[in-house]
């Protein structure tokens, strides 16, 4: 597996964004704990193809990274790839909040899972368990 390729711009971008979540994380208190992931994601909505790059996930949900985020309150169905790269499973979700930059533009979304498959469900807990241990980065 080979090393993620990010631009400056969106190593700069994923370090903001780190900083905001830790500090709403010291706010809010969450059901499951948040773990650093960077992997190229993609989502789909009933009208919409989205793409982006993953910051942190959970067993509850995970954070996207893109210029044009999907909706608050879309529903989507999300592809998260094996921890092995060989392939993805799709979560099903929602989208509960926008990351608002200074210029008010959103630069990414939070994804609540809504529906995760019996396979899917046991790649998410072997995704966070292995997460745990260290950051993990997926290039595909």
């Amino acid at each position: 597996m080979s090393e993620n390729k990010l631009t400056e711009a969106e190593k700069e971008e994923i370090r903001r964004a780190e900083e905001f979540k830790r500090q709403e994380d010291s706010v809010l208190q969450r059901k499951n704990q948040r773990l650093r992931m960077e992997a190229k994601i993609t989502l789909r909505s009933q009208t919409n193809f989205f793409m982006g790059f993953s910051e942190n996930i959970s067993e509850g949900g995970i954070f996207i990274s893109t210029e044009s985020p999907p909706s608050v309150g879309d529903l989507l169905e999300v592809d998260i790839p094996m921890i092995d790269g060989s392939q993805t499973v799709t979560i099903k979700g929602v989208v509960r909040w926008h990351r608002i930059m200074e210029n008010g533009e959103a630069s990414g979304c939070g994804v609540q899972f809504t529906d995760v498959p019996d396979g899917a469900e046991k790649h998410l807990e072997n995704m966070v368990t292995l997460l745990q241990k260290e950051p993990l980065f997926i290039d595909l």
